[in-house]
């Protein structure tokens, strides 16, 4: 299958760790003249404290934008804010037709929620896989679902972004609720399943099967909703 890519794109790199899987590509870009596209560059690329790795990328490939940040507070969730607003400057002033994202960083998922919010067509690489214990697993599924192209390594990974496509999602066999260390003053909180509703009662454990629908009452303690 062949694409023909016409208009202007844009690339994003936040870090070290997709700019090694991307920077293949975005030096195919820069030396064919078949190709029209903006590089953005930022996330840790320009902090200081990761080692300005911007300098490499500004001295091969002349990014047009370079990204800057505030470094008293080097948090993800400041330095995801500041290039959220930076990236949404970016689109107002400039018109892309087609934007290209690697992997499954936080950075490139402000590029990603700009574009989708603005129609802009997202082609992702690198969804469909898995990472146990992070949030990158998150947030990389969160792009695929903003894309409409995609590119995959394998198979394994193919059939994955399938599910994801397709909203399936596997329901456990069973629910487990347990209560605990009950205040006296509690009040409500009935878990309801179906037509029955079960009392709180401290250290007691209800299980049933999930296909129940099923839901807990609000409860209250010292005059206050707790839920």
């Amino acid at each position: 299958m062949t694409f023909e890519i016409v208009g202007i794109m844009v690339l994003f790199s936040g870090s070290r760790a997709e700019f090694g899987l991307s920077e293949n590509l975005i030096s195919n870009f820069y030396n064919s003249k078949k190709f029209n596209f903006d590089l953005i560059i930022g996330g840790s690329h320009c902090i200081e404290q990761y080692g300005n790795s911007k300098n490499h990328i500004i001295k091969k490939y002349k990014p047009k934008f370079v990204l800057k940040y505030k470094e008293k507070d080097i948090s993800v969730t400041n330095l995801y804010n500041q290039t959220h607003l930076q990236i949404s400057k970016i689109l107002n002033n400039n018109k892309y037709d087609l934007s290209i994202l690697v992997g499954d960083r936080y950075e490139i998922f402000a590029l990603a929620y700009n574009c989708f919010l603005r129609k802009i067509p997202i082609c992702h690489i690198h969804g469909g896989e898995k990472t146990d214990g992070s949030m990158d697993d998150s947030i990389r599924h969160a792009i695929s679902k903003f894309s409409n192209i995609h590119f995959v390594a394998n198979k394994n990974f193919k059939d994955r972004l399938k599910a994801i496509e397709l909203n399936l999602v596997y329901s456990p066999i069973c629910v487990n609720v347990y209560y605990a260390n009950i205040p006296q003053d509690f009040k409500g909180g009935d878990l309801v399943i179906g037509n029955t509703k079960i009392k709180p009662v401290n250290n007691t454990l209800v299980e049933f099967s999930s296909n129940l629908s099923h839901y807990v009452e609000p409860f209250y303690t010292k005059g206050r909703r707790c839920m």
